[in-house]
């Protein structure tokens, strides 16, 4: 018999998740389904080398002398799983965690803290997920097989135990990538959207559908993004980093390349593989955290800033102005050792600066690699243009401090002079889509010309415009690329916060989980705590997803701080007053409400979207359809969210009555009625918003919605004729050059064909067809009620098929929605996850207190479920 291994080892175990339900729900296939399952596994342990030292139930627990071993075998065996025929519906999902550490070992048996410490991972997993510990990564982070990622899901608190553990998801073609958060968190209800529930069910219908359209009307106005405490920082990956410091300048109009030096040699030395250079974001932040305006710190004061950035070398240069020309000079430090690698020096004319510091690069490359071929070129990477180079770097001063309106026309100085900077493109895009919270005209038209030109920019920003194009576009291309991104280039916080806006926007057609969207927006703030667009997001969560006053305080004053107390701070901190303040305070926000306008009363409803500030948020909206205007429809919209979002579908209707409000969003706030089966809702108020009539307009959702109407009555004529028009209007798009456009209505066309064979009883083609159609059909703002519709769907027909992991994925797409909860805590009664369910349940009873007469029954089923739990809670 082997010895087993000793010293540093690593661990696998594996369990089956939902076992007792599928015990009780497929008794006689069971049997067969455990014997298949544990031949798999064994077989890929054992093929790596692996030892089964103990099996508790049909949980595995197996030791390894080598982690990456263990990664082979939970991949393998994953794949085997997933790849299995069989009986049960759904099949067999086992989760694994693997932990690297030290246990005694004693008569074959492990044990010891590292064996409790697995243990308790393993059940933050889910079924068909693969986790490692912070241990295990760092073990194989740098030997995992080609094609397979790692996803840093944060740090977790683990039951029973006093340190947080940090957890890795592995990635792989070929396995399914997103799962919900791990279990080691209190999940607010709120933060996982809609679940399905049996077909057919007039109450369980009524909480799904009501959250699509809560979910598709809201999103072009919530602006609500979740922060968690943790931030995702992905793998940095084993090449040394070097943060190059801001430059000593001595010349007059040498002022632009103290701080300009940091982005270029930045740019180039991250070009070069084996080494990666500290964003130049992060570096600035942190030197500005340590360093005087325009000071000159001592050597200690320097490496003390490198080594906040994790940086291994710091770069201290010289920039030096004489008759003849301009000399640069960089000298390299050892920061860990405080010791110097050697300095390098080059001058020439001053019309020749981008070559010079190409060739200054190159010396830096030599001092620290040992190589005397390498080539890098600045004046691809950004313009061949002096001036406008020096144009550029003014346009990153003002970004960098979130200064958008003074960064824009020193950008488009840039572009005037070399009308090929695709660079100057790409940043004059940004801030023109910072200005605003709609994406703006500038943003696109630019965005497009810095596309023509990608060629010229280096991998990492030719990937950002690609991505920030997609999500213009609203499809999904951009949003597998930023993950990658992320762990690429971990300390980028452009990067990041461009993950957050992906995912904050098309995350939910993405069926992604809201802790990505959390993690990144925290993660673009902590790289860099001037980074102003990102605290908007991170203020909106403290208010709409925690309610947590001190949360909220201390971001807005950052906030404040950061914009020199711009208006947007202001509104925050009247929302704070009117969410959290005593009752002097709070009246005093009520009346400060008076001599706001229209756009500044929706700011100040973006942060109360709490069902805890429901009513001040109702009053805030009627002050805004008080004002008139544009905002008058915008607060119709909002005021239907809100009141549903309540229970108050009475007053929710009459919301809809507004004369601005688009036909298309009419019919489809009177379709959430039809579906929910809703009492007290007029037929023909209803038969009027849906009616097909002769025409409609572009985006068609009347037409949309119409033909929805019709297939649920089975008024297959008017059914045809709907995704007839909606066929017809894809082409004539298409014809006119609109892809986007065009793309969109044929998945409206198709989601309508879908539809139809799931009411007749064709349910695997309909699940076929309205994948495809949801795939179609993203689209950011108001246009997500469509998507939101189509994925209520799926997950009511998988729930009918009985495939309830499935359903679930589509269900937890949503986001932000009391209306779920209900539905959420059903689900996780099924999934034995009590705790959960008890919250959800008291969540939606809280949500609902002010419901209509005619839905307190559901409210009254919610609270006695959550008393039930509660009860059982207490006798356990």
């Amino acid at each position: 018999m082997p010895d087993l291994p000793t010293g540093t080892i690593t661990f696998l175990f594996t369990d089956i998740e939902g076992s007792t339900l599928l015990w009780q729900q497929h008794r006689r296939q069971m049997p067969d389904a455990l014997a298949r399952h544990e031949r798999l596994l064994r077989d890929a342990i054992e093929t790596y080398g692996g030892y089964v030292f103990k099996t508790v139930g049909d949980q595995f627990c197996a030791v390894f002398s080598r982690a990456p071993d263990a990664v082979a075998t939970a991949l393998d065996a994953q794949r085997a799983l997933h790849d299995e025929a069989w009986e049960i519906p759904g099949g067999i999902r086992v989760r694994m965690i693997l932990h690297s550490g030290i246990a005694q070992e004693r008569d074959r048996d492990y044990f010891g803290t590292t064996l409790n410490r697995t243990a308790r991972m393993l059940a933050a997993g889910h079924g068909g997920q693969i986790l490692l510990s912070q241990a295990a990564w760092e073990l194989v982070w740098d030997e995992l097989p080609p094609g397979i990622q790692g996803r840093d899901l944060g740090e977790h608190k683990l039951k029973d135990l006093p340190r947080p553990e940090r957890l890795f998801q592995l990635v792989a073609p070929g396995l399914p990538a997103d799962f919900p958060s791990p279990r080691t968190q209190r999940r607010p209800a709120l933060q996982s959207w809609l679940a399905s529930l049996r077909r057919g069910e007039p109450r369980a219908v009524a909480i799904l559908v009501a959250a699509g359209l809560v979910a598709g009307l809201a999103i072009v106005f919530l602006q609500g993004g979740p922060t968690g405490e943790d931030a995702g920082g992905g793998k940095s990956g084993a090449a040394p980093t070097v943060a190059v410091l801001p430059f000593t300048v001595r010349g007059d109009e040498l002022g632009v390349w103290r701080e300009g030096m940091v982005d270029l040699l930045s740019t180039n030395l991250s070009g070069v593989p084996g080494l990666r250079a500290v964003d130049s974001r992060t570096v600035l932040a942190r030197w500005h955290e340590n360093v005087p305006d325009s000071g000159t710190p001592d050597l200690r004061t320097s490496l003390d800033v490198a080594g906040r950035t994790g940086a291994r070398y710091a770069l201290i240069g010289n920039v030096l102005r004489f008759p003849s020309g301009v000399r640069f000079t960089a000298d390299v430090y050892d920061v860990q050792r405080r010791e110097s690698v050697g300095a390098r020096q080059v001058e020439g004319p001053a019309d020749s600066i981008p070559s010079l510091v190409d060739q200054l690069s190159i010396e830096v490359l030599i001092l620290l690699q040992g190589r005397d071929s390498v080539t890098v070129s600045t004046g691809d990477v950004t313009t061949r243009s002096l001036p406008a180079l020096k144009e550029y770097l003014q346009g990153q001063k003002w970004l960098r401090r979130s200064a958008f309106k003074q960064a824009i026309p020193a950008y488009q100085r840039a572009v005037d002079l070399d009308s090929t900077f695709a660079l100057a493109y790409y940043r004059l895009a940004t801030a023109g889509g910072w200005t605003e919270i709609d994406e703006s005209n500038l943003d696109r038209r630019y965005m497009e010309r810095a596309a023509r030109f990608a060629g010229r920019l280096t991998k990492k920003d030719a990937l950002l415009v690609q991505a920030k194009l997609a999500l213009w576009r609203g499809n999904l291309d951009g949003l597998e690329p930023l993950r990658q991104a992320v762990q690429q280039y971990p300390d980028d916080p452009e990067v990041w916060y461009l993950l957050g806006e992906t995912s904050f926007h098309l995350g939910r057609q993405a069926l992604a989980s809201q802790a990505e969207n959390d993690s990144a927006f925290a993660r673009a703030v902590e790289l860099d705590p001037g980074f102003a667009p990102a605290y908007i997001h991170l203020i909106e969560n403290a208010f709409n997803y925690h309610a947590d006053s001190a949360r909220a305080a201390r971001l807005v004053e950052t906030y404040a701080k950061v914009t020199d107390n711009a208006e947007s701070a202001q509104l925050s901190r009247l929302a704070l007053s009117l969410a959290f303040g005593d009752g002097a305070s709070h009246a005093s926000a009520r009346a400060g409400l008076d001599s706001l306008a229209g756009t500044a009363l929706l700011g100040v409803a973006l942060h109360l979207w709490h069902p805890r500030f429901g009513a001040d948020q109702e009053a805030v909206l009627e002050a805004v359809r008080q004002r008139g205007g544009r905002e008058e429809t915008d607060a119709a919209i909002l005021l239907f969210v809100n009141r549903l979002l309540r229970g108050k579908l009475q007053t929710a209707l009459a919301s809809l009555d507004d004369p601005g409000l688009e036909a298309g969003y009419r019919a489809a706030g009177f379709y959430i009625p039809f579906m929910a089966r809703l009492p007290g809702v007029p037929s023909e108020r209803r038969d009027a918003a849906l009616a097909l009539g002769e025409t409609d307009t572009v985006p068609y959702i009347r037409t949309f919605y119409a033909g929805a109407y019709a297939a649920g009555d089975e008024r297959w004529t008017e059914h045809a004729t709907a995704v007839e028009r909606l066929q017809a209007a894809a082409g004539g798009m298409r014809s006119r050059g609109d892809p986007v456009a065009s793309r969109f209505t044929r998945g409206m066309a198709t989601a309508l064909e879908g539809y139809a064979l799931m009411k007749k009883g064709r349910e695997e083609e309909a699940l076929h067809t309205l994948m495809d159609a949801q795939r179609e059909t993203t689209a950011t703002g108001k246009l997500e009620v469509v998507n939101a519709t189509i994925r209520f769907w799926l997950s009511e027909l998988l729930r009918h098929q009985g495939d309830f992991r499935a359903a679930r994925t589509y269900a937890a797409s949503f986001w932000q929605d009391p209306l779920a909860a209900f539905s959420l805590a059903q689900i996780d009664e099924q999934l034995e996850d009590y705790a959960a369910a008890r919250e959800a349940y008291s969540f939606f009873v809280e949500s609902w207190k002010e419901a209509d007469p005619d839905l307190q029954p559901l409210v009254e089923e919610a609270r006695r479920a959550s008393s039930r739990l509660s009860e059982s809670k207490r006798r356990s």
